[in-house]
């Protein structure tokens, strides 16, 4: 959506779980030698001030990563690759600012590695450019990011020795996104049957979002995965009360990883409703 900003929800307990898991699986996948090519469909501004009056607007971070820092040493697995990188973009030790999916792609990258973003948004995607200026190995499109997957999976030229680790994570404010996204990922996922996808998912209305859910998994995926985080009962409060994460083709311990993070995230965001990791599909 051409008006949408992340910055008034940069830092919620959605951004938690999404970027936690992001991150765990980019380091799996980095396990092996071979080069990971990171597509970032809906790539935002970068990185994200607190102090903004978008984030004080809604002062959703607070509930969020606010409710986890400092961070404990009693941290899950999964959890831990993400806060080292949240712990180094803050200065003199306060919660500060929270990095947008391009700035844990830049953290993770390798030398072999490559990103691309893309951000239709026009201030956005201007932000991002100048955040990423000089930097070789990240290149950012002013574009609709589920056309410019289109051009990335599979890989082609310059890029097409490596693996592809995709992140979805549009807003669903058009609501023609729950046709559309799946519609894309769908057509990506078979063209690169191999590929690495996570797609981000609000719960605002469960009987749509469950109608999408289903959708990808009657396609033919061999291998899905649901992790879902509540932080209240469906219709209890307006808006979002859970954001979830289907994984096409997860790392094998990314549903044990998830199951022992999830109760003390729960705990820690002080949440209502239900969480849950669901291996939808399998082989």
């Amino acid at each position: 959506m051409l008006s949408y900003r992340h910055g008034y929800h940069a830092g919620n307990f959605a951004d938690v779980l999404k970027h936690s898991v992001f991150v765990s699986v980019a380091r799996y996948l980095q396990q092996k030698k071979s080069p990971v090519l990171f597509v970032d469909t809906h790539a935002g501004g970068g990185i994200y001030d607190l102090a903004h009056d978008y984030a004080k607007k809604t002062q959703e971070f607070e509930k969020g990563i606010g409710r986890l820092w400092p961070f404990g040493d009693d941290m899950p697995d999964m959890l831990k690759p993400w806060a080292e990188i949240v712990e180094g973009v803050q200065k003199g030790g306060n919660l500060s600012r929270y990095p947008g999916s391009p700035f844990f792609i830049r953290r993770s990258l390798r030398v072999q590695d490559r990103a691309v973003l893309f951000e239709l948004h026009s201030t956005e995607v201007k932000t991002l450019k100048q955040g990423f200026r000089g930097n070789d190995k990240i290149v950012a499109f002013h574009d609709d990011g589920l056309k410019g997957l289109r051009r990335m999976v599979p890989p082609r030229g310059p890029y097409e020795a490596m693996r592809p680790l995709t992140l979805v994570d549009p807003s669903y404010e058009i609501k023609t996104d729950y046709e559309d996204v799946p519609g894309a990922m769908l057509a990506a996922w078979k063209r690169a049957p191999q590929a690495s996808f996570i797609i981000w998912y609000p719960v605002i209305d469960r009987e749509r979002t469950e109608k999408m859910i289903r959708r990808y998994q009657r396609s033919g995926i061999k291998k899905l995965l649901r992790i879902e985080q509540g932080i209240a009962e469906d219709g209890a409060v307006r808006g979002m009360t859970a954001a979830g994460l289907l994984i096409i083709n997860p790392p094998y311990v990314l549903a044990d990883e998830a199951r022992a993070a999830l109760p003390w995230l729960h705990e820690k965001l002080g949440a209502g409703g239900k969480y849950l990791v669901k291996e939808l599909v399998g082989e």
